[in-house]
């Protein structure tokens, strides 16, 4: 089963080779972060009920970018 860090991390790596060098932070940023730089988190997280005794997860991961 894939967890959510699992996919937190896979987006991070995938960050991390689209823009070598630069910070990528998760689940926490700080005030004084450096730029550029990404932050990763998830937004909405759903469950719905599919089929007995099975659920369909949805959830939304979302990149902020901060800029020089």
């Amino acid at each position: 089963m894939v967890s959510y860090n699992d996919i937190i991390e896979a987006v991070k790596d995938h960050l991390e080779d689209i823009f070598q060098g630069e910070t990528v932070y998760t689940n926490f940023c700080p005030q004084k972060f450096e730029r550029p730089s990404s932050f990763v988190e998830f937004g909405t997280v759903s469950l719905k009920n599919a089929t007995c005794g099975t659920l369909v997860v949805s959830l939304t991961v979302k990149i902020s970018l901060a800029v020089k």
